[in-house]
Protein backbone atom coordinates (compact mmCIF):
# COMPACT_ATOMS: atom_id res chain seq x y z
CA UNK A 1 0.00 0.00 0.00
CA UNK A 2 1.21 3.55 -1.12
CA UNK A 3 -1.04 5.73 0.32
CA UNK A 4 -4.55 5.82 2.35
CA UNK A 5 -6.70 8.86 2.66
CA UNK A 6 -9.39 9.16 5.42
CA UNK A 7 -11.76 11.13 4.63
CA UNK A 8 -15.24 11.29 3.51
CA UNK A 9 -17.38 9.12 1.52
CA UNK A 10 -17.90 11.01 -1.71
CA UNK A 11 -20.12 7.99 -3.24
CA UNK A 12 -16.76 6.20 -4.68
CA UNK A 13 -18.51 6.43 -8.19
CA UNK A 14 -16.16 8.07 -10.34
CA UNK A 15 -12.71 7.50 -10.48
CA UNK A 16 -10.52 10.20 -8.52
CA UNK A 17 -8.14 13.01 -9.94
CA UNK A 18 -4.57 13.69 -8.81
CA UNK A 19 -5.47 15.74 -6.01
CA UNK A 20 -3.69 18.78 -7.38
CA UNK A 21 -5.16 18.79 -10.75
CA UNK A 22 -8.37 18.01 -9.27
CA UNK A 23 -8.10 21.53 -6.80
CA UNK A 24 -7.08 23.21 -9.52
CA UNK A 25 -10.06 22.30 -12.18
CA UNK A 26 -12.71 22.64 -9.43
CA UNK A 27 -11.03 25.99 -8.51
CA UNK A 28 -11.35 27.06 -12.01
CA UNK A 29 -15.22 25.55 -12.29
CA UNK A 30 -16.36 27.62 -9.42
CA UNK A 31 -14.37 30.70 -10.62
CA UNK A 32 -16.38 30.73 -13.96
CA UNK A 33 -19.41 30.02 -11.97
CA UNK A 34 -19.14 32.88 -9.78
CA UNK A 35 -16.82 35.69 -11.13
CA UNK A 36 -16.57 37.47 -7.92
CA UNK A 37 -14.67 34.36 -6.44
CA UNK A 38 -10.58 35.35 -6.86
CA UNK A 39 -7.47 33.60 -5.89
CA UNK A 40 -7.46 32.62 -2.63
CA UNK A 41 -11.46 32.29 -2.18
CA UNK A 42 -11.61 30.33 -5.30
CA UNK A 43 -9.20 27.87 -4.11
CA UNK A 44 -11.46 27.52 -1.02
CA UNK A 45 -13.77 26.48 -2.51
CA UNK A 46 -12.29 24.30 -4.26
CA UNK A 47 -10.99 23.10 -1.15
CA UNK A 48 -14.17 22.07 0.65
CA UNK A 49 -15.49 20.05 -2.22
CA UNK A 50 -15.92 16.22 -0.87
CA UNK A 51 -12.46 14.13 -0.40
CA UNK A 52 -13.05 10.44 -1.35
CA UNK A 53 -11.59 8.06 1.34
CA UNK A 54 -9.40 5.51 -0.49
CA UNK A 55 -5.89 3.35 -0.72
CA UNK A 56 -3.92 3.13 -3.04
CA UNK A 57 -1.23 0.47 -4.00
CA UNK A 58 1.52 -0.07 -6.05
CA UNK A 59 1.43 -3.50 -8.45
CA UNK A 60 4.61 -5.58 -9.94
CA UNK A 61 3.81 -8.62 -12.03
CA UNK A 62 7.03 -9.99 -12.64
CA UNK A 63 7.50 -11.25 -17.15
CA UNK A 64 7.59 -14.93 -15.63
CA UNK A 65 4.11 -14.64 -13.37
CA UNK A 66 0.48 -15.76 -14.25
CA UNK A 67 -2.12 -13.72 -15.57
CA UNK A 68 -3.90 -13.52 -12.50
CA UNK A 69 -6.91 -11.04 -10.73
CA UNK A 70 -6.48 -8.78 -7.42
CA UNK A 71 -9.47 -8.96 -4.97
CA UNK A 72 -10.28 -6.87 -1.80
CA UNK A 73 -10.84 -9.15 0.79
CA UNK A 74 -11.02 -6.95 3.57
CA UNK A 75 -10.09 -3.00 4.96
CA UNK A 76 -9.39 -2.41 8.53
CA UNK A 77 -8.73 0.56 10.56
CA UNK A 78 -6.78 0.70 13.69
CA UNK A 79 -5.92 3.20 16.43
CA UNK A 80 -2.64 3.99 17.48
CA UNK A 81 -3.12 1.75 20.31
CA UNK A 82 -4.22 -1.15 17.45
CA UNK A 83 -8.15 -1.56 18.50
CA UNK A 84 -9.80 -1.73 15.80
CA UNK A 85 -12.06 0.42 15.07
CA UNK A 86 -14.13 -1.62 12.31
CA UNK A 87 -13.71 -2.10 8.74
CA UNK A 88 -14.22 -0.17 5.51
CA UNK A 89 -15.84 -0.70 2.69
CA UNK A 90 -13.76 -0.71 -0.63
CA UNK A 91 -15.22 -0.06 -4.22
CA UNK A 92 -14.72 1.55 -7.61
CA UNK A 93 -11.09 0.06 -8.16
CA UNK A 94 -8.89 2.12 -10.67
CA UNK A 95 -5.50 2.32 -12.43
CA UNK A 96 -3.94 5.10 -13.25
CA UNK A 97 -3.12 5.38 -16.53
CA UNK A 98 -0.25 7.05 -18.73
CA UNK A 99 0.41 9.62 -15.95
CA UNK A 100 -3.14 11.70 -16.53
CA UNK A 101 -5.74 10.26 -14.60
CA UNK A 102 -7.22 6.79 -12.98
CA UNK A 103 -9.31 4.95 -15.06
CA UNK A 104 -11.99 1.71 -14.46
CA UNK A 105 -9.82 -1.05 -13.42
CA UNK A 106 -11.10 -4.55 -13.98
CA UNK A 107 -8.85 -5.91 -11.43
CA UNK A 108 -6.74 -8.21 -13.95
CA UNK A 109 -2.71 -8.44 -13.71
CA UNK A 110 -1.25 -9.14 -16.18
CA UNK A 111 2.57 -10.17 -16.19
CA UNK A 112 5.56 -7.78 -16.99
CA UNK A 113 3.36 -4.65 -15.95
CA UNK A 114 3.75 -2.08 -12.95
CA UNK A 115 0.25 -0.97 -11.99
CA UNK A 116 -0.68 1.88 -9.36
CA UNK A 117 -4.40 1.33 -8.66
CA UNK A 118 -6.92 2.89 -6.15
CA UNK A 119 -9.84 1.65 -4.70
CA UNK A 120 -12.47 4.20 -2.87
CA UNK A 121 -12.75 3.37 1.07
CA UNK A 122 -16.22 4.05 3.02
CA UNK A 123 -16.20 6.88 5.56
CA UNK A 124 -14.79 5.61 8.90
CA UNK A 125 -17.41 5.84 11.68
CA UNK A 126 -15.66 8.01 14.63
CA UNK A 127 -18.44 6.95 16.60
CA UNK A 128 -17.31 6.43 20.15
CA UNK A 129 -13.74 7.94 18.88
CA UNK A 130 -12.51 11.08 21.21
CA UNK A 131 -10.74 13.84 19.79
CA UNK A 132 -9.97 11.87 16.45
CA UNK A 133 -7.88 14.73 15.21
CA UNK A 134 -3.72 14.87 15.44
CA UNK A 135 -3.42 11.15 15.21
CA UNK A 136 -2.12 8.37 13.24
CA UNK A 137 -4.21 5.32 12.60
CA UNK A 138 -3.42 2.42 10.34
CA UNK A 139 -5.27 1.01 7.35
CA UNK A 140 -4.61 -2.54 6.99
CA UNK A 141 -5.93 -4.75 3.84
CA UNK A 142 -5.91 -8.09 2.70
CA UNK A 143 -5.79 -8.94 -0.81
CA UNK A 144 -5.75 -11.73 -2.81
CA UNK A 145 -3.65 -11.56 -5.96
CA UNK A 146 -4.02 -14.77 -7.84
CA UNK A 147 -5.44 -16.81 -5.13
CA UNK A 148 -2.43 -16.15 -2.25
CA UNK A 149 -3.80 -13.29 0.78
CA UNK A 150 -1.51 -10.70 1.51
CA UNK A 151 -1.57 -8.37 4.00
CA UNK A 152 -0.56 -4.54 3.32
CA UNK A 153 -1.16 -1.44 5.56
CA UNK A 154 -0.47 1.75 5.76
CA UNK A 155 -0.59 4.44 8.67
CA UNK A 156 -2.65 7.78 7.75
CA UNK A 157 -2.16 11.17 9.94
CA UNK A 158 -5.64 12.23 10.48
CA UNK A 159 -5.15 16.31 11.17
CA UNK A 160 -7.51 18.82 12.80
CA UNK A 161 -8.94 21.18 9.94
CA UNK A 162 -7.75 24.40 10.14
CA UNK A 163 -10.37 27.43 8.92
CA UNK A 164 -11.03 31.14 9.20
CA UNK A 165 -14.81 31.86 10.86
CA UNK A 166 -16.38 33.33 7.52
CA UNK A 167 -15.57 37.29 6.69
CA UNK A 168 -12.60 36.83 8.37
CA UNK A 169 -10.05 39.01 6.08
CA UNK A 170 -6.04 37.66 5.94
Amino acid sequence: MTAATLADDCGGNRPPAPPKQHAKAEAKSKAKANPDLKGDSARGVAARACEQSSMQLAIDAPAGAMPGELHVKRVELFDETGASLGELTASAPTRWLDLESYVPWDQRIEPGHELAVSYALSQPSWRGVKDRWNKTYVVKAVISVGGADQTVQQSVEVSAPTSLPPGVKT
